[in-house]
């Protein structure tokens, strides 16, 4: 985990986002994610075990800035080269997520009108069937659902 805040660290760190991702600007702390296959345990049958535990940390860390009043978003919208080399991560990590991390605010003007919509609007969530299902793999097809 790579804590960012100084600002020229902060500046090519935001270089890398996306451009849906250009909301995060203000933002004062970015926290990388990052980790290599053989820093956690190897699976046999070729389950990525570290990805699960950076997961893990993730959402502690996000629910651990819910709980200090901040708002604390994660986002995959980066260039990772970019990202991994204003950060000095080495080649053999993958920079896995970041974590925007900022105050709340009703100030919404600096958002694009797709992202004000997305923050003002009711949530969306999928019905709970799409994503448990008991004793078995029961799910429908969400490419044909969203056909």
């Amino acid at each position: 985990m790579i804590a960012v805040d100084n600002q020229e660290t902060l500046d090519a760190v935001k270089a890398g986002l996306t451009k849906g991702n250009s909301w995060a600007e203000p933002s004062p702390l970015i926290i990388a994610f990052a980790s290599r296959r053989d820093l956690d345990c190897q699976i046999p049958d070729g389950r990525e075990y570290f990805l699960f535990g950076c997961g893990l940390a993730a959402m502690n860390l996000m629910l651990q800035a819910t709980e200090m009043g901040l708002v604390a978003h994660p986002i995959a919208g980066y260039r990772q080269a970019e990202v991994k080399t204003a950060l000095g991560v080495p080649d053999d990590c993958t920079v896995i997520t970041l974590v925007i991390v900022g105050h709340p605010s009703d100030d919404l003007s600096g958002l694009s009108e797709t992202h004000r919509a997305a923050e003002t609007s009711e949530r969306d969530r999928r019905p709970i069937k799409s994503v448990v299902s008991w004793n078995g793999f029961d799910f429908d097809d969400p490419v044909e659902e969203a056909g």
